[in-house]
This record gives C-alpha cells, sequence and structure tokens, in this order.
C-alpha cells in the first residue's frame, strides 16, 4: 500500500508515516493476493446436448459473472477423461455475451482400439475472445455453446468438470473461478448423468426358430449395437411371462460376436396343471462374455440363438421384451439399453406372435359313424394335442357342405377327455327340393368344455362325436374339412389348429369317400316262373336318397335270363324318360330321366313292369339282380342294392305217349299224352296251335284241343309227370300243321309257354277212295282185294281192321285182323338235350 500515515489535524504534518517520502522511514503496509471470485455463488454448468452414451454432441455452457469479463478476456473449462473424446473446434454465442472466439485445446488425445476408448483425456478448452465484442458486466448470465464432444461410451455420471474460469487475455490472471484451486471459491460445474444408448439403426429382436404354440425352440436374438462391446461385457434381457418356459443354459453366437459365454438366469420357475402352464415367468437372462473373445466394434449386428425356450401354448402375441441392454461387467452400467427405466431411450424389443401348433403332426381325422350316402349319424373327430386343453376351451370343426346337413345337437365323449359340454352351429341352412338337398353349408361346429373337467394334457388322443351329421345324398368323396381348431374360452386364440389360415400348419382332416346307400327295399322277379317263357318282369324299389329329375336308373338281370329286350316299361315315377338295353351277359336295362318331372323323394315307392323278359332255358337259380340310381353322370351312384336270386320252378323237359308216336294223333282218336317236368298240377292244362306260331304269346289265340290234366305219375326223368287224355275232334292238321303244344301250369293268371319243339301230326282216315274190283264196300270172304284208301297222313305200312258194327271198338276180344302194338316213346332225360326238341317219331309198326 504506498502511504500510511497520521498527521495532525492539518491532515499534512506527518506524526508517523510509511511512505516513498524521503523522510519516511516506515515500512510501508505490505502488498495482499486477490483471489478469484466465485461466480456470484451460482454454479456454472457444462451439459453435453446429449447425454446418449457415444453420442457425439455439443456441449451448452451457462455462468453469471460476478467481474466482468473485458473484450479479450477467456473462457476456459475442463472436461474429465470419462467423455470419449473432445474435439472443441467452434462456439455459438447464446445469451449475454457477443463478438467472435478462437478455440483452442489442450490435453491427452484418446485411443482406441476396435472403437472402444482406452485412453485419453482430461481436456482444457480454451475459447478466446477476439477484442470485438464489448466487456460483460457482471451480474451477466452468458451461455455459450461449445461444439464438440464424444459422450462417455456407457451409462453412468461423468464427474465434476474439474476446472472452470474466466480470465484476463493472459490466460492466467482468474476474474470467476471454480477449480481445485485454494483460492477458488466458485464451485465447479456439477457432473452430469449419461444415460444408455438405444441400438443403432432399429430395435433389438427376438425371434423364435419355431413360432409354433408350445414348441421347444431357440430364441433368435439380434441387435446392433451402439457403442463397442467389450470382452467380458454383458448382454441381458427379459423374456416375458407368455412365454411356456425359459431353462436358459447355453449360447450359441451366429454372427458379430466372438468367444464363449456364461449363461445365468433369474425369474419365477414355471408351474403346470396336467402339462398346462398355470404361472411362471419373467425371466432375465444374463449372458456374460468369458473374456475369451475380441472386443465388438460399435454399429456392428450382432446375432446369438439362446437354447431351450418354449413358446405360449397357444396362438397369439407374446407381448414386448420388457428389457433389453448391454452392460459393463458390473452387470448395472448400461451401454446400450431398451427398457422402460426413463434414462432409456431405446424401444423395447417388439412382440412376436406365435402360432397355432398342428395337433403333434398327426392329421386329424372327422369321420361319420356311418359313411352311407343319406345317413344320419355322428361325426367322430379324433385328434392328438399338442398342446394342452383348458377346462373351458373350444373346439372347432367346419363341415364342407357336401354333407347334406349338420345339425349337430349334442357331443358324446368317446376318449381323452371328460366334463361336460354345450354345443352350437353356425352355417347356412339346407334347402330341400322334395327332401333332395339343392343348397346349404358349409357349417362351423363349436364344442365348448364347461369347466368341469380337467385339463387335457400334451400328447393325448381325443375322440368327440357330434350326433346329428346327414353325410351327402350320393356316392363320393366328401371333400377335406376346411377347419379344425382347438382354442382358448375366447374362441379365436388358437391352440391347435389345421385350416387354410396362413399360419396353421395342422393337416386338414381328409376327405372320406362316402358309399352309396342301400335302398331300404328292392323286389325283383319274373311275374311267372315257367322255365323259357317269354313273359313280364316286375321291379319296385322303395328310396333311401331322392333321385334328381335327370337321374339315370340301372336294372341288372342275370346272364342265364335268355333275352331282355323290353319294348314297354310301365311305371309310377313321373315324367318322361329314355331305355335301353346293353349286353346279355349280364344285361343292363337303364332307364334315363328326361328332366320334366319332379325329384322322386327319399322313401317313394317305384314300381316298374317291363315286357320281353325271357325266363332262363331250364330250372334252376337265375342268379341275382342289381339296381342303381345315378346322378345324371351315370357314375355317381345313389342307392343301390341286390335283390336275392329266384328260383325257376316249372319246365316240361319230357312227353310220352300211351301208344305209337309222340308227334302223330289221329282225328277222333283219344290218345293219353304224358308230360314230364318240374312244377307240374294235375289242374295243367295242354293245348295246340298252329305251326306258326313262335312266342309263347302265340299261345293266347285259338287252340286245338285244349286238355286238362287228370292224373299225376311218377317220372324216371324228372319231378313228376301229369297224364293228358287228348282228342281232336275239330279236324286234323292238314291245313296248319304240324301243331305245336302250348302248356299251361296250374295257375289262373300263369300264361301259357309255346314249346316249339313239341309238335303233332293229327292225321285222319277220310274214307275208302277206290277198290281193285267191284265196291269199296263190299268184300268176299276169303277173297283178297285190294282197297284205296283216302286221308290224311295214310302212307304205306299203316293197318287197318273191321269190327263188328255193333261193338264200335277195335279192341274187342276176338277182332285181331291186325295185331296192334304200342309203344310209348320217352325223350332222352333232361337235361343233355333241349327240353322243347322235337321228339324223334317211333317207325310205324310194320304190317303183320
Amino acid at each position: 500500500f504506498p502511504l500510511f500515515k497520521t498527521t495532525l489535524s492539518d491532515g499534512t504534518t506527518a506524526i508517523d508515516e510509511s511512505s516513498a517520502e524521503s523522510d519516511s522511514f516506515g515500512a510501508v503496509p505490505p502488498a495482499i493476493t486477490f483471489t478469484p471470485s466465485g461466480f456470484s455463488n451460482n454454479r456454472p454448468t457444462v451439459v453435453p446436448q446429449s447425454l446418449i452414451a457415444g453420442d457425439v454432441t455439443d456441449v451448452d455452457i451457462s455462468f453469471v459473472t460476478e467481474n466482468p469479463i473485458p473484450s479479450d478476456g477467456m473462457i476456459i473449462f475442463e472436461v474429465p477423461s470419462t467423455f470419449t473424446n473432445v474435439v472443441a473446434s467452434s462456439v455459438t454465442i447464446g445469451s449475454g455475451i457477443d463478438g467472435t472466439f478462437v478455440v483452442t485445446q489442450g490435453g491427452t488425445a484418446s485411443t482406441f482400439a476396435s472403437t472402444l476408448k482406452t485412453a485419453g483425456g482430461n481436456w482444457v478448452v480454451s475459447l478466446n475472445r477476439q477484442n470485438d465484442g464489448s466487456t460483460v458486466p457482471s451480474g451477466t448470465t452468458v451461455s455459450v455453446v461449445v461444439s464438440e464432444v464424444v459422450i462417455q461410451q456407457f451409462e453412468g455420471p461423468s464427474g465434476d468438470f474439474p476446472l472452470f474460469k474466466t480470465t484476463l487475455a493472459d490466460g492466467t490472471t482468474a476474474i470467476d473461478e471454480s477449480s481445485g484451486e485454494t483460492d477458488a471459491i466458485g464451485l465447479v460445474p456439477a457432473s452430469v448423468t449419461f444415460t444408455p444408448s438405444a441400438f443403432t439403426y432399429t430395435e433389438p429382436t427376438f425371434v423364435p426358430h419355431s413360432l409354433i404354440a408350445g414348441a421347444e425352440t431357440q430364441l433368435r436374438v439380434t441387435f446392433t449395437i451402439q457403442n463397442p462391446l467389450r470382452i467380458d461385457d454383458k448382454i441381458i434381457f427379459e423374456i416375458p411371462d407368455t412365454f411356456s418356459n425359459v431353462s436358459a443354459t447355453a449360447v450359441t453366437p451366429v454372427s458379430g460376436v466372438d468367444g464363449t459365454f456364461l449363461v445365468s438366469q433369474t425369474g419365477a420357475k414355471s408351474v403346470y396343471d396336467n402339462t398346462r402352464k398355470t404361472s411362471g415367468g419373467p425371466w432375465t437372462v444374463t449372458i456374460e462374455r468369458a473374456g475369451d473373445g475380441t472386443t465388438v466394434e460399435e454399429d456392428v449386428e450382432v446375432i446369438i440363438d439362446l437354447a431351450h425356450v418354449y413358446n405360449q401354448q397357444f396362438e397369439g402375441p407374446s407381448g414386448t421384451f420388457p428389457m433389453f441392454k448391454t452392460t459393463l461387467n458390473d452387470g448395472t452400467s448400461a451401454i446400450d439399453e431398451s427398457s422402460a427405466e426413463a434414462d432409456a431411450l431405446g424401444t423395447v424389443p417388439p412382440s412376436i406372435t406365435w402360432t397355432p401348433s398342428g395337433f403333434s403332426g398327426v392329421t386329424p381325422t372327422a369321420v361319420p359313424e356311418s359313411l352311407v350316402a343319406g345317413d344320419t349319424s355322428g361325426l367322430q373327430l379324433t385328434f392328438t394335442v399338442q398342446n394342452p386343453l383348458p377346462p373351458d376351451c373350444k373346439i372347432w370343426i367346419e363341415v364342407p357342405n357336401t354333407y347334406t346337413d349338420a345339425a349337430a345337437t349334442a357331443v358324446r365323449i368317446t376318449s381323452g377327455i371328460d366334463g361336460g359340454f354345450t354345443v352350437a352351429q353356425t352355417g347356412t341352412s339346407s334347402v330341400y327340393d322334395n327332401t333332395l338337398k339343392t343348397s346349404g353349408g358349409t357349417w362351423v361346429v363349436e364344442i365348448t368344455r364347461d369347466g368341469s373337467g380337467t385339463t387335457v394334457a400334451i400328447g393325448t388322443v381325443v375322440e368327440i362325436i357330434v350326433d346329428d351329421v346327414t353325410t351327402m345324398q350320393f356316392e363320393g368323396p366328401s371333400g377335406v374339412h376346411p377347419m379344425i381348431k382347438t382354442t382358448l374360452a375366447d374362441g379365436t386364440s388358437a391352440i391347435d389348429e389345421s385350416s387354410s389360415e396362413s399360419d396353421a400348419i395342422g393337416t386338414l382332416p381328409p376327405s372320406v369317400t362316402i358309399v352309396p346307400a342301400t335302398f331300404l327295399n328292392f323286389d325283383a322277379r319274373p311275374d311267372y316262373l315257367v322255365a323259357g317263357l317269354n313273359s313280364t318282369f316286375s321291379f319296385s324299389v322303395t328310396l333311401k336318397n331322392p333321385i334328381p329329375v335327370d337321374a339315370m336308373l340301372e336294372f341288372t338281370l342275370p346272364s342265364t335270363f335268355q333275352l331282355v329286350d323290353p319294348s314297354h316299361i310301365y311305371t309310377d315315377m313321373d315324367g318322361t324318360f329314355a331305355f335301353e338295353t346293353v349286353g346279355s351277359g349280364p344285361w343292363v336295362v337303364k332307364i334315363r330321366r328326361n328332366g320334366d318331372g319332379t325329384v322322386m323323394a327319399a322313401g317313394d315307392v317305384l314300381n316298374f313292369d317291363m315286357n320281353r323278359v325271357v325266363n332262363k332255358a331250364n330250372i334252376g337259380q337265375t342268379g341275382s339282380y342289381t339296381f342303381v340310381t345315378y346322378l345324371n353322370d351315370e357314375t355317381t351312384r345313389i342307392d343301390v342294392e341286390d335283390a336275392p336270386t329266384i328260383h325257376i320252378d316249372k319246365q316240361i323237359v319230357n312227353v310220352g305217349v300211351a301208344f305209337g308216336s309222340t308227334t302223330v294223333a289221329v282225328r277222333d282218336q283219344v290218345k293219353r299224352w304224358y308230360f314230364h317236368g318240374y312244377g307240374l298240377n294235375s289242374g295243367d292244362q295242354i293245348k295246340w296251335v298252329t305251326n306258326g306260331a313262335t312266342e309263347d304269346h302265340h299261345c293266347d289265340g285259338h287252340g286245338y284241343s285244349t286238355s286238362v290234366g287228370s292224373d299225376m305219375s311218377v317220372s324216371s326223368v324228372a319231378d313228376n309227370a301229369v297224364e293228358f287224355s287228348v282228342l281232336f275232334y275239330e279236324s286234323d292238321s292238314s291245313a296248319d300243321g304240324p301243331w305245336k303244344m302250348c302248356y299251361k301250369f296250374f295257375n289262373e293268371t300263369t300264361p301259357w309257354k309255346l314249346y316249339s319243339g313239341m309238335t303233332v301230326e293229327v292225321r285222319e282216315f277220310y274214307d275208302v277212295a277206290s277198290a281193285g274190283f267191284g265196291a269199296g264196300n263190299v268184300a268176299v270172304a276169303h277173297e283178297e282185294k285190294m282197297l284205296t284208301l283216302n286221308g290224311f297222313g295214310v302212307a304205306d305200312g299203316d293197318q287197318v281192321k273191321w269190327i263188328d258194327t255193333d261193338t264200335q271198338n277195335c279192341t274187342s276180344e276176338g277182332v285181331s285182323f291186325v295185331d296192334y302194338r304200342d309203344t310209348e316213346w320217352h325223350e332222352t332225360a333232361w337235361p343233355t338235350v333241349s327240353p322243347t326238341a322235337a321228339p324223334v317219331p317211333t317207325p310205324p309198326t310194320p304190317s303183320p
């Protein structure tokens, strides 16, 4: 201090004095040292504009001057080495100060290995005013922005900024100062807290190798680091409790990272009810690098697979993964982080969507209890549970519209599941035309468990029958069932599913083959059971399924019939139709409806009668008959049935006579015929008709000598024989003979049967045409006389005799001019020759 003295009152006369005057010998008061002020007791702030780990950012600087800053003064601050790097290059004025600056920086430059900072800092940054601004007054709030700094590569505190001061132009004379120096009274800029970064480019993802519900799978973890990952850092993430279970024991690096890993897990263990998870999770998985790999550089995509993760047991979203971060080895200092924490700015890994499982890879089946067309029965569902079924789950089956109807009124349990059920059905109701379905379906049947049963465990084979399902009304494939699935009680979250949905992996229940139904009744038989008879044939059916207006009906007769060639078919089926006969072994009669009738309803009885059917030639079984109804395509069967064989039991196989030949008779002479055969009766009838008869119905006209049988006798060639006494009294057969025999078996409705091979020539003696001499009616005893006889059928070798006119009996005793011996003729035993072949005449008996 230059002067210190005491004086008199005049102020000049010194008493004691320390000064620079020559007469002053006292020592002047010594100098004192001023210390810097402290920014008016306000803490300066140095705050990066981004606090995110690893970010390159500008720094906001703010302080309040306690002493003015000259136009060439300086602002100096120190950045701690916790920062990754400082590259201060420019200043942007915010407020409270003007002019321009020159920025300089001192300190240890950062060094890096694989983008990871290994050394560097602290850094002292000086902002030099260039004397082109004004003095900053005391009490001014100054703010500037300095570019640029790189944030620490992980979360945590920066630590205080060690130095902040304003100085004169020399850079050493402090004006206001906050530092660690002893004379600095200001508060140093406070530490800032760095927050984790947020994984470069995109959020981390978790994708199970399999998204199938309930599957044990590897969980693929993919993320791109924003800050480098050290050789002993950790990867930590949380798996939500929607997963069934996590048993994290091993991890496999796929790309972006090397070395080995230590895997640990925390979280509530899963609890199960009969394989169904009831609680457990979430789980926090920690993957620690074991120090034997290399640093993972920033911006590298890392992919790893975590083993032994178990998907949710039904379809639906997993929900987001609540936390994913990389940390230092301490497990708490986050490097990059996506979580719900306030300082985590990364997007959490998104939800994944599980898809339904597929019934353990076993194809479900839906098979009607009856595969017969038009039958109403139960539809049996069989499937293997891949994920457990809760007591309140639902089972769904879609019935294709090929079925006639799916009323689905009740459910019956066969095996694998317990408790009660309710059943509902939605779909388009069937529409019918006279019992023929014309539209309707598909139908979705919903079976709901009522909660009273137990959980159905994984691997259980379940069999359920849905009542009142009606198969289609004709044969053919049902087509696959479009959907079968099990769901939670919400009816939408599928557990196992086979459907056309893109996420359904199960195989659809296969098509079943519906077989044609059996007619409710089918009768078929010849109207008459006479062998070889050309007559009518009748058949009738009771429909199980309706037949359309353009259907084809097919009736098959066995090849034992000699001819099937109807010219008329009579029926009570309405509308017009065409028919034809195809083949002969067997005979197939096709009846095609022309579309102008009505649908013949289920339960209708249709009767048919056709003519010109010739029975089998001999007695015996005809063989069975078949009747089929078809759709218009003539290949798809509706109903089908066989009618049993019919026994043809009536036939003439042989003929004999009491005398003479079977092919000769004499007018007005009674002759006994013996007809051998089967199904004969003493009430049978015979008659002879003109030689021009060729068909059985030709017997219906005029006949000669109709006779009724009299006696039955034993036959050596058939069942029995019938005896007929025949008298031809009308005429001989000269005009239209030889006559053919017609036989009518005893039955008032049985028609005549023509046996063309059994003929008779009816001969007649007319008169004595002439005599060798004399009259033709006079002879002389013991004198030969030549007579010429006139008649039909007379021939050399004929015999005559004369008897007493009173006797009237050619066989009277004592009259033996001619010894006549008759011989009965028999045909060869049936069936070595045709029973209708003409018998071989016996040669006339020669004259004695």
